[in-house]
């Protein structure tokens, strides 16, 4: 079952880190008054007035940290040598999400 969860972690996780990337991508993420590919592709799906991609980056940041704890906190997995490189996968998405959200807050709101 951990092992499961290791993937499922580090799938989300690379979903993530590829809209990460694109987010920074002006043809992706549109400048201004211009749309972008994720406009097109989400703008008409929102939550809480927040593109789709956006939302999902939020609430999946939230699922991968709390199953993050759950992976960490799991004896037979410490004896795995896939715990640290899950681990770490997952601590750095955390700082990249710090750096998401800086971003989204200077480009969305000013």
């Amino acid at each position: 079952m951990m092992r499961v969860l290791g993937w499922i972690l580090c799938a989300v996780i690379a979903v993530n880190f590829i809209l990460f990337v694109l987010t920074f991508v002006p043809a992706f993420s549109g400048i201004g008054a211009q749309p972008g590919l994720a406009d097109r592709l989400w703008g008409n799906h929102r939550f809480g007035n927040w593109r789709a991609d956006v939302a999902w980056i939020f609430a999946s940041t939230v699922v991968i940290f709390f199953l993050a704890l759950a992976y960490a906190g799991s004896p037979s997995v410490r004896r795995s040598r896939a715990y640290k490189p899950v681990l770490t996968s997952c601590a750095v998405w955390l700082g990249c999400f710090i750096v998401y959200v800086v971003y989204i807050f200077i480009h969305m709101m000013g």
